[in-house]
């Protein structure tokens, strides 16, 4: 089983990928389109995976959760059974 080298991919090349991708359409990202320039990178960076090239995954495979924190939101994205908890505290507490 390889998946920790799925996962160690994805840790590396995934927020590489989607950076790339956000800096490239720069100005053109809204909030209406971020979605699908997400899910496209998701899915690209998936392709290279199949593609055999890095590593076997006929048995191994990884699961994702992602947040980008932009001024006005938080966007979440999740692959697999992987959820975040994002919270706060309050001032003061612990």
């Amino acid at each position: 089983m390889l998946g920790h080298e799925v996962s160690g991919y994805l840790r590396e090349n995934l927020p590489v990928n989607l950076n790339n991708e956000l800096k490239r359409k720069d100005r053109n990202v809204n909030i209406n389109n971020v979605n699908n320039i997400i899910s496209q990178i998701f899915v690209d960076t998936n392709n290279k995976l199949l593609s055999g090239e890095i590593v076997d995954t006929t048995f191994s495979g990884s699961t994702c959760v992602s947040l980008i924190f932009t001024p006005e939101k938080v966007i979440t994205a999740n692959v697999g059974d992987s959820r975040a908890v994002l919270g706060k505290f309050k001032d003061g507490g612990k």
